[in-house]
């Protein structure tokens, strides 16, 4: 099962919600809770395209923690 968690800004009772590219399921299940909390992180636009291009990127090319740490002797 694939989870994602994302908070997204409610404007005139809307909101979108950008699914990555290998998220391929026909049905999915909305849970709303509202977020009042202020000190949560807050991104600037450069950082979120970062992370949208990291998103985009072939997860087969990905190393992991684990693999890294025994390639460098960690």
């Amino acid at each position: 099962m694939n989870a994602i968690r994302q908070f997204v800004e409610v404007n005139d009772h809307t909101f979108q919600v950008s699914l990555p590219k290998d998220f391929n399921a026909k049905s999915v299940e909305i849970i709303i809770i509202p977020n009042d909390n202020k000190d949560l992180l807050e991104i600037s636009d450069a950082q979120k395209k970062v992370l949208d291009k990291a998103l985009e990127q072939d997860k087969m090319t990905f190393i992991s923690r684990s693999d890294i740490n025994k390639k460098h002797n960690l």
